[in-house]
């Protein structure tokens, strides 16, 4: 028989919760599953793919493999990078472990925008053209021999009516585009995740003086008004005419320059 009082092991300890922390880093290679899997638990409700993938719930595996791509295909290219937010949990028996429960991928856009030119200079190795080459293989291999629920025809028309929404804007030539913000969705609610990982790019935009701009999901669009981000449009999404829907466009103006970009 034991006593309440007498203490308690290293397994019981190690349960014992404590106060989680939660730190922003750039992503390695070795993240890009677990930013996969979070990106395609998200989008499995994201009424966009309605139009594309209306069969992606009853085949989330395969849905995975569109998900791995995509991310796959991002993270080669060289301006753009991926974040993510990663909680760390310190256990009393002098354990801890890091799980990811987020991430956001950021596009430096336009010639003459300062970030692009720094990562771009980071990434203009011949291994790195290599490398995304041989995605490239990957993703054409996946599309035209693998793939049995995603359109992509549609997809990328519907794609590049989002960018021309805002391309033909010169004062948005450079921007700060935020491609994907994504939570986890056990993680979802108030742990303040989404706003790290947002406010990071405002700030650094606040700091280059560049806009950002946001194609958001229906959920998404009070959050980012929340953040000082403003409508620019709306684009209407209507290639599944009975879910038609106006995706909504919004653009940051960085401190000092209000009225400057939109």
């Amino acid at each position: 028989m034991t006593s309440s009082s007498e203490p308690k092991g290293d397994n019981m300890l190690s349960t014992i919760p404590t106060t989680h922390q939660t730190y922003l880093r750039w992503a390695t290679r070795a993240d890009i599953p677990t930013i996969a899997r979070i990106l395609r638990d998200n989008l499995l409700d994201f009424e966009f793919h309605d139009h594309f993938c209306p069969k992606r719930k009853e085949n989330p595996e395969e849905f995975y493999l569109f998900a791995l791509g995509r991310v796959r295909m991002f993270f080669v290219k060289p301006c753009i990078r991926f974040m993510v937010a990663e909680k760390l949990e310190l256990s009393v028996s002098g354990h801890q472990r890091t799980k990811i429960v987020g991430f956001s991928t950021w596009d430096a856009q336009g010639k003459d925008n300062p970030i692009a030119k720094e990562w771009r200079r980071q990434d203009s190795g011949w291994l790195q053209a290599i490398e995304r080459k041989l995605i490239d293989l990957e993703l054409a291999n996946y599309r035209y021999l693998q793939n049995t629920i995603f359109e992509y025809d549609a997809f990328q028309r519907a794609w590049r009516l989002l960018h021309e929404s805002y391309a033909h804007i010169e004062s948005l030539e450079s921007n700060l585009h935020l491609q994907f913000l994504m939570v986890d969705p056990a993680w979802h609610g108030r742990h303040g995740i989404g706003h790290k990982l947002l406010q990071w790019g405002l700030d650094v935009a606040d700091a280059v003086g560049l806009p950002v701009v946001i194609e958001s999901s229906l959920m998404g669009y009070p959050f980012y008004l929340k953040h000082g981000c403003k409508l620019l449009t709306h684009v209407r999404i209507d290639v599944v005419p009975e879910k038609a829907y106006d995706m909504p466009i919004l653009v940051y103006e960085p401190e000092g320059k209000e009225g400057v970009f939109v």
